[in-house]
Order: structure tokens, then C-alpha cells, then sequence
């Protein structure tokens, strides 16, 4: 059973008495001292969200129990914590573990965090736009392992907005221009059957999500006066969300951030949350 909160109370309470223990970058831990059943040194929480906010950017109100929160974190201390190969090596094994106790879909490998249920040699290594975009991703990879059905709607509502982002950023003045956009990441040759594919199955997702289920848009009826259906099916919104994150995963390897001519703007087809 997966279950988030005792996986990061697990690496939290390893951390703090295990890692404790390895050669660590200068000032990130002081030493105070217990009794002998008990950890003699105790990590420093100021310097570590200094280290996060140099690392990222970004001022934590630190929560032990985010699963986002401890992925940024297990990643700073792989990168910037450890000082040679050998604890790099043994954190590495010692971080996974961790994981597969608690059947969670995730491993460590040189120094980044991919999710296993997603088949790929390939990382993502490029930040598009943190806020509007990889966020969105980050909690929707978190709510969708939560047995609530709310939650898993919530991950493909949020992982149909970072796709909604990412097509209305393309260049063109049309959203079927900033489909085609989408579309020539994978392959520029129009004829291509990877072009054909790609659009294809971009037209359906967006179908899909504005059109035919109540992922988006609470309203009764679309704007072709049809029914949206209500999604109940917790198996069938992985789907859905499977289908979609793949599809984004896709275009994050091959994205390139887009130079806006003087057409650019944002279609008020997506109809933006943000």
C-alpha cells in the first residue's frame, strides 16, 4: 500500500540519525549530544533552507510530510550535500530502499528522482516554467498515488493544465497554429506520420478534457450544448492521466522554449485557471 506520509517520516527519521553520520559539506549539521541510545549530532534546519533556496529558488515553509518537498530534498543532498563517490553510493541505495518499502514508484539515479512507472533512459533536464508548469506536474504526480477519488481528479486536472500551458505559450495566433506547434517538436515534416500522430492525438486530449468529461469545467453542458460526463472511475482517471503524462513527457524531451513573434497570444479556447 502505497502511503506517503510514512515514507517521508521514514527517510526524515533515516536522515537524521543515518546520514547524519557521512562526510558532509561544512556547517550543515552541528553536533549535540544525548544520551548513548540516541543520534549525537542533529542537522542544522536553518542552513538546510538556505541550501534550498539557493539550490531553487524559493523559500520553504517546510513541511516533513510533502512527498514534493522530499524529492526536492533527497536530490539538494545528493547534489550538494555529498563530498565522494562512496556516500553517494551508499545515500543512493540507502534512498531506494526507502522507496520500495513503501511501494513508492520512484528511484534515485545520479543524483535525480524518476518516477519507475514511466519507462524511459531519459530525465527530464530542462525547467520550462517552475511556477506555471513543472509545479503543476510535481503535484500532480503526488495527489494521483492518493486513494481518493478527488485526489486522482485533481492530478489530471492538474496535469491537463501544464499540457493547456505548454501548447499556449507556441507561437501562432490560432490554437490550431499552436497545436501544429506542438506537433513539429516531435517531427518538422508536416507529411510525417509523427506529425499526424502527435496532432492527433494532441486534438483528442484537449477533446477529451474541454469537451467530453468534467475535468476542467464545471459547467453542465460543453460549449456544443453535449453533456460532460462526471469521471467516477478511479482506474479509468489513470488512465486518463497516464495517457496525458506520457504524452507530456514526450514533449518535455523535445521541447525548445519558443522565440514569441508579434502574433503571439494566448487563445481564450484553453480558457487559462491561471
Amino acid at each position: 500500500m502505497i502511503n506517503i506520509e510514512k515514507t517521508c517520516r521514514s527517510f526524515n527519521a533515516w536522515k537524521n540519525c543515518e546520514l547524519i553520520k557521512y562526510k558532509l559539506k561544512d556547517d550543515l549539521v552541528y553536533e549535540r549530544y544525548y544520551n548513548e541510545f540516541e543520534c549525537s549530532k542533529e542537522w542544522n534546519e536553518y542552513q538546510i533552507k538556505n541550501e534550498m533556496l539557493i539550490y531553487y529558488g524559493e523559500i520553504f515553509a517546510w513541511d516533513p510530510t510533502n512527498l514534493e518537498q522530499l524529492k526536492m530534498l533527497v536530490e539538494l543532498i545528493y547534489n550538494s550535500f555529498l563530498t565522494t563517490k562512496d556516500t553517494r553510493y551508499e545515500y543512493t541505495k540507502s534512498v531506494n530502499e526507502i522507496f520500495a518499502r513503501f511501494n513508492m514508484p520512484l528511484r534515485l539515479k545520479s543524483g535525480k528522482l524518476t518516477e519507475t512507472s514511466y519507462k524511459t533512459s531519459n530525465p527530464i533536464d530542462k525547467i520550462i516554467s517552475y511556477s506555471m508548469f513543472e509545479r503543476k506536474i510535481n503535484y500532480a504526480e503526488e495527489m494521483i498515488f492518493y486513494k481518493d477519488i478527488q485526489d486522482k481528479k485533481m492530478a489530471l486536472d492538474c496535469i491537463v493544465d501544464a499540457l493547456q500551458y505548454i501548447v499556449s505559450i507556441q507561437n501562432g495566433k490560432t490554437i490550431h497554429l499552436k497545436k501544429q506547434e506542438i506537433a513539429k517538436l516531435i517531427n518538422m515534416d508536416e507529411n510525417s506520420k509523427d506529425y499526424s500522430v502527435i496532432l492527433e492525438e494532441l486534438n483528442q486530449i484537449l477533446k477529451m478534457s474541454n469537451e467530453y468529461y468534467d475535468i476542467r469545467h464545471n459547467e453542465y453542458l460543453n460549449k456544443s450544448k453535449e453533456k460532460r460526463e462526471s469521471l467516477n472511475d478511479p482506474l479509468y482517471i489513470e488512465y486518463l492521466y497516464n495517457r496525458i503524462y506520457g504524452f507530456l513527457y514526450l514533449i518535455r524531451l523535445k521541447y525548445v522554449v519558443p522565440i514569441m513573434d508579434s502574433n503571439f497570444e494566448i487563445s481564450e479556447e484553453f480558457e487559462l485557471p491561471f
